[in-house]
């Protein structure tokens, strides 16, 4: 144990330090120092009456617990070990039983962090890892990824209660549990603490310790220790984090290019994006004889080379986990970009969940990724992927903070963008009326061009304008009829609401609001 980390928790015993102190120190014993001792270990914490301490010029980095004043203080200020004196003569016994206990603790910890590395050193995998952990720690232990789907429940150490056989039978979490760790904010409390904390399943009826497994910074799933068998121990949250780490190195080894389809799909799926002479008849003939049957309609996720560093184990380790939410999905990485291509049947959409779960790990790990709209032939991949570019391209110049881009969301700015590259000038396609409204606003100081935006946004609700302007509604009126005056639009047909909405979009691409 740390010496800094043994001071700390003696904090009912009294002391001052009297010399340059090594807070680093690993002290894995206490002695009492014997008379005219002159050898020391750095790894004993030394105990013994002021009068007996050994010369200040003894050598050796150690540190001593004395009781009684110092002989000669100013003595000591340049000895090279470390002395740290006992206000109260009487409470050494006390304290050296104290100090006792906690090393011998401590040794419980180095032996039970013993038995989990030994385990994940034997390669028998992540279930013999977590198997020989929940023994170590006498409670169970279950591993999810960020789908909440389980990787791993030790076995031979597990709670008969129904909602635990439940879930075990389902291999995921409920709905209502997923529920309840958004609601109770479990994972962001982790984050924040950036190690194990505590909460109540209210599902169980258990105490439970939860913790993230992180790979080079980026969060890939959590681990939980539930306490049904015995009570938390003071160390329990210190071996669950350490477990975590040991979790993320075992999920490392059992890489996704060795384990999985991906590598074998990667090749056709980059080269379908390169090349468009493909005999495509063919390609689907070869991803069917390779078991892979491609869905009704098809979507490109792009998470682009600007959003993630450049690691290998990274670039591993996000594929890995959005392949874990499109489990049907193949990817390749073309131009630095991370590409999945994922479908859905016939007549239906993405799953809302998995969508939801893709925007979580996103959002947690600071990533984007841009979306195409659906199609249906393959031949069409390689526009439909630039789809997906743009969509992050054109989010990042409207400094659009939304994590998972659209390019339905982002078409007509797309169009835009085309119209850039011929002698086209887009500030003279915005509508004379909105045009008004800019210079009125700039010469009056007025906030028409605010007003219309929410009017366009939300017609026929003048509350909810009034509201969102922080105006009455009498304002409200005033306003608008001073709109329509300036531009000559009544906004009572569909056209105006087209004209002055697309213009709106205009204004915003060239930065003009």
């Amino acid at each position: 144990m740390e010496l800094g980390i043994l001071l700390k928790k003696l904090s009912d015993c009294k002391y001052q330090r009297c010399t340059t102190c090594n807070y680093s120190l690993d002290i894995q014993q206490i002695k009492w120092l014997e008379e005219g001792q002159t050898d020391f270990q750095s790894s004993v914490l030394y105990m013994t009456e002021s009068a007996l301490l050994p010369p200040s010029d003894t050598p050796g980095a150690f540190a001593i617990l004395c009781f009684g004043p110092l002989p000669t203080a100013k003595q000591y200020q340049n000895a090279s070990f470390i002395i740290f004196q006992i206000e109260d003569p009487h409470s050494w016994p006390k304290l050296f039983n104290s100090i006792q206990a906690l090393l011998n603790e401590s040794q419980d910890i180095t032996a039970s962090m013993h038995v989990m590395v030994n385990a994940m050193l034997s390669d028998r995998g992540l279930q013999y890892l977590i198997d020989s952990a929940a023994r170590v720690l006498g409670n169970p232990i279950y591993v999810v990824d960020l789908k909440y789907t389980y990787l791993a429940i030790s076995d031979g150490i597990a709670p008969s209660d129904h909602f635990f056989q439940e879930q075990k039978t389902l291999g995921y979490l409920s709905d209502q549990a997923i529920a309840f760790i958004r609601g109770s904010q479990i994972d962001a409390t982790i984050r924040k603490r950036k190690n194990a904390c505590y909460f109540f399943n209210e599902f169980t009826n258990f105490g439970m310790l939860a913790d993230s497994i992180t790979m080079q910074g980026i969060e890939i799933g959590h681990i939980m220790l539930q306490e049904s068998e015995k009570k938390f121990g003071e160390f329990d949250a210190d071996l669950l984090h350490r477990l975590s780490k040991l979790v993320a190195i075992e999920l490392q080894k059992d890489s996704i290019f060795t384990r999985n389809r991906g590598v074998m799909y990667s090749y056709f799926l980059s080269d379908l994006i390169e090349n468009t002479r493909n005999n495509y008849t063919l390609v689907k003939k070869r991803l069917d004889a390779a078991g892979y049957h491609l869905k009704e309609y098809l979507y490109i996720i792009t998470i682009p080379s600007s959003s993630y560093q450049q690691s290998r184990l990274r670039l591993e380790t996000i594929i890995q986990q959005v392949r874990s939410f499109f489990s049907d999905s193949m990817y390749t990485i073309h131009r630095d970009n991370i590409v999945f291509l994922t479908g859905t049947d016939k007549y239906s959409t993405l799953n809302p969940s998995d969508i939801s779960r893709l925007k979580d790990f996103l959002s947690v790990n600071h990533l984007k990724a841009g979306i195409s709209n659906f199609f249906q032939d393959i031949k069409d991949i390689s526009r439909f992927y630039k789809q997906a570019v743009d969509s992050v391209i054109l989010g990042n110049r409207l400094d659009d903070n939304t994590v998972l881009l659209y390019y339905s969301d982002y078409y007509i700015y797309h169009i835009f963008k085309v119209f850039e590259g011929t002698d086209v000038q887009l500030e003279f396609l915005i509508h004379p009326g909105l045009m008004q409204l800019l210079y009125y606003d700039k010469e009056k100081n007025t906030d028409l061009i605010k007003t219309l935006q929410e009017y366009l946004l939300y017609p026929g609700h003048s509350s909810v304008i009034a509201e969102n302007l922080h105006i009455h509604k009498n304002t409200l009126l005033y306003r608008m009829q001073k709109i329509k005056d300036l531009t000559n639009c009544n906004f009572d047909n569909g056209e105006d609401f087209l004209n002055f909405g697309l213009s709106f979009k205009i204004m915003k691409y060239l930065n003009m609001l």
